[in-house]
């Protein structure tokens, strides 16, 4: 009776555990996948943040440089002081 017994828990355990090994490689599969989206939103994220970024820096390069050339004052010039020196 004892070995029947013990036949009995080895088929169940093994069946068990078969089931966990399917649930484990299914759980891991669906981790894999889960990471490579989470990257690749992640690598959208840089790269929209990077072109913003580039965009703000070009937008105030520009208002800078129009800043620039409209703040710079006229000098007159030596020579004729009625032209101004530019």
């Amino acid at each position: 009776i004892m070995v029947e017994e013990l036949q009995r828990s080895v088929v169940f355990f093994s069946r068990a555990n078969s089931e966990l090994k399917q649930q484990n490689e299914d759980l891991t599969r669906r981790l894999m996948q889960a990471q490579i989206l989470v990257s690749a939103a992640s690598q959208a994220n840089v790269d929209a943040n990077d072109d913003a970024n580039k965009q703000v820096v070009k937008t105030e390069t520009t208002a800078v440089n129009t800043t620039i050339q409209l703040d710079t004052p006229t000098v007159p010039s030596p020579d004729n002081p009625s032209q101004p020196n530019v």
